[in-house]
């Protein structure tokens, strides 16, 4: 995945730069780098983001999903 492929799937699933980065945990930083393709996407992110695209998943039901996980254990 490249930094305009990141742009659109996160722009496709309802998320901001801020808003993606917070969702999976790195700073904005890394999200504004990763869009202006100065650092390289790791495949576990594009994975996850092609996944929750396919499957229209949202970040609030990945949440929900993950409190539901927990609660089991």
């Amino acid at each position: 995945m490249n930094g305009k492929e990141y742009r659109a799937i996160i722009e496709r699933l309802g998320m901001s730069q801020v808003g993606a980065a917070r969702f999976l945990g790195v700073a904005d930083s890394t999200s504004r780098r990763w869009i202006a393709d100065t650092h390289p996407i790791p495949d576990a992110v594009a994975m996850l983001l092609c996944v929750m695209a396919r499957y229209r998943l949202t970040a609030q039901s990945i949440a929900s999903l993950m409190a539901k996980e927990a609660k089991r254990r």
